[in-house]
């Protein structure tokens, strides 16, 4: 690192760059060389037998440097090399990026290409702290800044190699540089920030530990795994071993993948950013700028409900957008700890999150839209209009079918059967929803045999939309459309479905013309 001035700092990349040139280099001889190889022993199967050729390496060699084909092939591969390297050379040579008090510059000049874009400090979402076993085993790491944009959700321009103590220091210029009342002439880099730091501003954290990941990691199988592995089972006893195999072969890939997403999960709050860290083959450190949180949610598996764990999570932009990443504050944990955890790192969603009950469908939507600082918030329960339009909704769609499939087989079981599927779906999407909207956040709680619940600030939406259809027009039902700046996609959509029309008013009414006195 090289400080350009006394208001900017100039980032190159590390020399390892160029390394990245090998892997694909390797992968592209050892496909040719295969190739070589095949073609080779064909042509000159004629003369000499495939395992004289293969003993006799002089012999082997000759035929390849006389063979037109595979000296084509050689010929190629030596130009992709050397293309590789000058690509490489060139991109580490005139990379990098530059840091001033108000704007992050990113420079990128490859051989065939010029890159050059800036943006504003305040408009960077997080910083990310990349590092595979290739990249740890050299002392780097791949430092991503993603940019608090829809349109810029999935790309990475702002990103380089550096040596471990210039990528943390990169991300810690950055992160101070972003909170409000810190100057950028005072967020330098410091080794003991986080020993020194004073009462105020020294960071809260939690380590998880092993027994906790082990938790976690049974409790986050999905109900079609669960299914899977026991049928698998079952089938083993009939000396039908291939699902048993599948069900083995998934099971460790899904070991490896929630060990790179939750293992070794450490969490770091500070009065204005969160610092998650963790991984096991490749880690990941994110720092994460309060304000710039779009909703966090708990999350419940069909394992963890049975059991009475949840985990919280948050979304911001760039935070999900690549393989390994994830934005878990806690992994599955029983209530009373959850609630610990939550009231530390996140107090800002504390209320929302964690204290939320539900209402009755009946009471006053005046009790419900209380923007009081109470500690328990009340979740608003469809009302029963919603259990009528599901199944006149569903009739229309699942009784043209049933009758279908009636008309060859001629059997009333089939038009009772459509009409039982018909009631349990009704029921099931009837209760499988809750809200509440107050005067800062909208918290959504969906799920049945599986649970998720959201608190979205009223701050982070980017649009809304009502809908209403010629059957929610009958009952007197609305749904509500909210857009964010999401992190896997760009763009993320919650859809809150099938409440009283009367109920979106007020938000609507907030977003359109601002807060009332």
């Amino acid at each position: 690192m090289n400080k350009r001035n006394n208001s900017s700092y100039v980032y190159r990349n590390s020399p390892v760059i160029i390394l990245n040139a090998f892997n694909i280099i390797a992968l592209i001889m050892v496909n040719a060389i295969y190739f070589i190889t095949k073609y080779v022993e064909k042509s000159a199967s004629k003369n000499q037998s495939n395992s004289s050729i293969i003993k006799n390496i002089g012999y082997w060699i000759k035929q390849i440097l006389e063979n037109k084909y595979a000296t084509t092939i050689l010929i190629l591969l030596m130009l992709v090399t050397i293309a590789l390297l000058f690509r490489y050379f060139f991109y580490w040579k005139n990379s990098n990026i530059v840091v001033d008090e108000e704007t992050v510059y990113s420079n990128k000049i490859g051989l065939f290409f010029k890159n050059r874009k800036q943006v504003n400090i305040k408009n960077i979402a997080n910083v990310n702290l990349k590092s595979g076993i290739f990249y740890r085993f050299l002392g780097v790491y791949n430092v991503t800044i993603d940019i608090n944009s829809t349109e810029t959700a999935n790309e990475f321009d702002y990103s380089i190699v550096l040596p471990k103590r210039e990528a943390h220091e990169l991300a810690d210029i950055i992160s101070k540089a972003i909170q409000s009342d810190v100057k950028f002439e005072n967020a330098e880099f410091d080794k003991k920030d986080d020993s020194s730091c004073d009462s105020e501003n020294c960071s809260k954290e939690y380590a998880f530990t092993n027994k906790e990941f082990i938790i976690h990691l049974i409790l986050n199988v999905s109900l079609i795994n669960i299914v899977i592995f026991i049928s698998g089972i079952i089938s083993s006893f009939r000396s039908n071993y291939i699902l048993l195999i599948i069900a083995f072969a998934y099971t460790i890939k899904y070991i490896i993948a929630e060990m790179n997403k939750s293992y070794n999960l450490h969490i770091k709050r500070f009065d204005e950013k969160i610092t998650i860290t963790y991984g096991f083959l490749s880690t990941n450190k994110f720092d994460i700028p309060i304000d710039k949180i779009i909703y966090a949610y708990t999350d419940q598996s069909f394992m963890a409900k049975i059991f009475g764990y949840k985990c919280i999570l948050i979304d911001t932009i760039g935070l999900s957008n690549n393989e390994n990443e994830t934005g878990l504050i806690s992994l599955y944990l029983k209530n009373d700890k959850l609630k610990h955890i939550s009231s530390i790192i996140l107090p800002e969603f504390y209320d929302n999150l964690i204290l939320s009950s539900s209402v009755n469908k009946n009471d006053k939507l005046e009790e419900v839209s209380d923007t009081s600082n109470k500690a328990s918030k009340k979740l608003l329960s469809r009302p029963f209009a919603a259990f009528y339009y599901y199944l006149i909704y569903l009739s229309t769609i699942l009784i043209p079918i049933g009758i279908l499939i009636y008309i060859p087989f001629r059997s009333l079981w089939i038009l009772l059967g459509i009409v039982c599927i018909i009631i349990l779906l009704s029921t099931f999407f009837y209760i499988n929803g809750k809200m509440c909207i107050d005067k800062y956040n909208i918290t959504s709680v969906k799920g049945v045999f599986t649970s998720k619940k959201s608190v979205m600030p009223i701050e982070q939406i980017e649009a809304l939309k009502l809908e209403q259809n010629l059957f929610q027009k009958i009952f007197k039902l609305r749904s509500l459309v909210i857009y964010f700046r999401g992190g896997a996609f760009g763009k993320t959509l919650e859809v809150i479905q099938n409440f009283d029309e009367d109920v979106f008013n007020d938000i609507a009414e907030y977003y359109i013309n601002g807060e009332k006195n």
